[in-house]
């Protein structure tokens, strides 16, 4: 989850809200005029993603991204379910990257994407098998 203010409606690159991608595991970035959530599995990343129409400069967003493993990669603004990847089952791609907010890992030290706006609240969870 994020709360997140957006001060670049429309960055010229991707830019990463929390990230900890590189060739795996997840991120919540704006790319090519959408907000979308990814999760690296089965060799590729799917995303649940919401056009930056949707959004102002104004205001804060509630933002949520999930991924059980089995069904499809899922986007929430402020509570409203956005448009979901196609079906997915598989887990996340694992990578030894950190969690990264407001830009994109590129292994352990480097950084690239990085994002304009408030990042004002982020958590990551993840679920035990059950």
């Amino acid at each position: 989850t994020a709360v997140v203010n957006f001060d670049d409606l429309n960055p010229a690159t991707t830019a990463s809200v929390i990230a900890k991608s590189d060739s795996g595991g997840f991120a919540l970035e704006q790319n090519a005029g959408s907000l979308r959530f990814g999760v690296h599995a089965n060799g590729s990343y799917h995303y649940a993603s919401v056009p930056m129409t949707a959004f102002n400069g104004t205001d804060s967003y509630f933002i949520i991204g999930a991924y059980d493993g089995n069904g499809a990669v899922r986007l929430w603004v402020n509570n409203a379910e956005r448009t979901p990847s196609i079906a997915v089952t598989g887990g996340v791609t694992q990578n030894n990257s950190p969690v990264v907010i407001g830009a994109d890992p590129q292994g352990a030290t480097d950084r690239r994407f990085f994002f304009k706006g408030k990042v004002q609240q982020v958590a990551v969870q993840k679920w035990r098998d059950h």
